[in-house]
């Protein structure tokens, strides 16, 4: 197991091939054989990894404290394997925080009846069957590969492969719901003991239509379940390496993406209509998701690669969001991450994670709409009218959420709750 701890370690300066490491060279001494040394050790340079070092091989070495290093913490990542899920980019997040990173799950690198990217598919590392799974069969298939992790991190997209039971000595165990706090979680929470809880969504509102025109939020439920009093908010971020800041030309005024459900397809058609006298497009065009489609302004539609989608962003001065209840969605930091600025309904969640929105307050780094294509129109018109004004809230929704809402920062997080030292580097 992986430990934040001073260490002895045999600096080798020179083999046998006369392959010098130099004194900077560490190596932390596993075992001594009859005939070899086996080490884990990090040459300048390099990456960490296994060294097999051959005794009579070793010309020259001395042994001391290994203060400033320490060995990855082995992460586990556990979800459904598909392009289109925040999973992958959890991962990844991981990664940039330091640690040895696997993952687990189902194979499905089909999105919506269609073959995925290669560039945005990253397949698993152990293959599992699309079933619920004992985490003490899970960790069985680790031990076998010789690779045994610090934390399991179960990311659950209410899918029918999940983990179920209780973690073995010495491994801790983190669970992050990313859909809405329902019953089905709190049934499957009722089956695992995890040492750390985490929740993205806990809503009880829904959206009311008249028309295919949203007038109203009511309450869905009166006896929706809440997330239990241990699992803390885990806010949706971005992924740094598929959502840059993209230096393209903003050419389009505003744009949307994803899947056309209501009331998507009314307000884009709308939209292109006021802006730009374009003609609406059929809703079963829209359905098709075939992709985006673009008017001298605006541009929305299903994008179907996350370089897509962060190209979208990266040519609109504004994006477009429909929370439809009180939470925030994950097109929120994809926004700030591409300096696209955020128009969206306004919600108290949202309020409480990014502050006030523009104009209220003067540093605020969104905007709101009503609702309604008057709404979007009129705010629209108040953030372009002067570009001092655009750019200032561009810049400030992208440095706050460089600084707070990444996925690195969200892993960190979820180490330091499970008292996990990572290697605290920045890639």
């Amino acid at each position: 197991m992986s430990q934040c701890l001073p260490m002895s370690v045999v600096h080798i300066v020179q083999d046998l091939e006369y392959r010098k490491y130099g004194e900077n060279s560490q190596f932390k001494l596993l075992r001594e054989r009859e005939s070899e040394y086996l080490a884990i050790g990090k040459v300048p340079g390099e990456s960490v990894k296994i060294q097999m070092v051959p005794k009579k091989g070793v010309l020259s070495m001395k042994i001391g404290p290994m203060l400033p290093e320490t060995t990855l913490p082995r992460v586990l990542l556990c979800y459904v394997h598909r392009p289109v899920s925040p999973a992958p980019q959890i991962k990844s997040g991981f990664r940039m925080a330091g640690c040895d990173v696997r993952s687990a799950g189902p194979a499905a690198p089909i999105a919506w009846g269609r073959e995925c990217h290669v560039d945005d598919y990253d397949p698993p590392y152990y293959e599992l069957p699309d079933i619920e799974m004992q985490l003490d069969d899970l960790i069985e298939i680790c031990e076998a590969d010789n690779w045994i992790p610090d934390v399991v991190v179960m990311v659950d997209l209410y899918d029918t492969f999940y983990l179920v039971g209780e973690p073995p000595p010495g491994v801790k165990f983190a669970w992050i719901a990313i859909e809405n706090w329902e019953g089905l979680q709190q049934q499957r929470f009722e089956m695992r003991r995890a040492d750390a809880e985490y929740h993205c969504v806990n809503h009880n509102e829904e959206a009311i239509f008249e028309n295919r025109q949203i007038v109203g939020i009511r309450v869905k439920s009166d006896d929706k379940p809440s997330p239990p009093e241990n699992s803390k908010w885990f806010p949706f971020a971005v992924d740094i390496p598929t959502r840059p800041f993209l230096t393209l030309t903003r050419d389009k005024k505003i744009c949307q993406f994803g899947v056309p459900y209501d009331p998507r397809p009314d307000i884009w058609n709308e939209l292109r209509d006021r802006l730009d006298n374009a003609p609406p497009v059929p809703r079963e065009k829209w359905e098709e998701m075939l992709g985006a489609v673009a008017s001298e302004s605006t541009i929305f539609g299903f994008a179907r690669r996350h370089r897509e989608a962060a190209a979208i962003l990266g040519v609109s001065e504004t994006t477009l969001c429909f929370a439809n209840g009180n939470y925030i969605p994950n097109r929120v930091p994809d926004a700030f991450a591409t300096g696209a600025v955020l128009i969206m309904d306004d919600n108290e969640v949202m309020r409480k994670a990014f502050g006030a929105p523009w104009p209220e307050n003067d540093l605020g780094l969104w905007a709101t709409h009503e609702r309604t294509t008057d709404s979007i129109v009129e705010t629209l018109g108040k953030l372009l009218a002067e570009r001092s004004i655009i750019e200032s809230i561009r810049l400030r929704a992208f440095a706050n959420c460089m600084a707070q809402h990444t996925y690195m920062h969200r892993a960190h997080m979820v180490l330091s709750d499970l008292e996990i030292c990572p290697a605290y580097r920045l890639v």
